[in-house]
């Protein structure tokens, strides 16, 4: 069974919006230490993206949807990717674009 398209299409901007947060937060964590923000190393941004997934899966359970979720037929796992396209794809981007400055 698919998913409804309005329900990945919401999650995937949660997502997004966890992405930016866990990435500005280290950004100003690493700018405190005396680091380049933007440069982080490959551990680093492996890091952020496992972090912003677990933080999606944390708001989950603190929204208490893990129960709807299930009834709308998506599993833990289809939900972790859709957490991780966004992480995954900012990443990326950020990498590209700190490589070419």
């Amino acid at each position: 069974m698919r998913p409804n398209p309005l329900i990945i299409r919401r999650y995937l901007t949660r997502s997004a919006r966890f992405w930016l947060a866990v990435r500005a937060v280290s950004g100003v964590i690493l700018a405190f230490a005396g680091s380049d923000p933007l440069r982080f190393s490959v551990g680093a941004s492996i890091n952020v993206f496992l972090l912003s997934i677990a933080v999606g899966f944390v708001e989950i359970g603190v929204r208490r949807e893990w129960a709807l979720l299930g009834n709308l037929g998506m599993s833990p796992l289809l939900i972790g990717c859709i957490f991780a396209v966004p992480a995954a794809i900012g990443e990326g981007v950020v990498r590209l674009f700190a490589a070419a400055m």
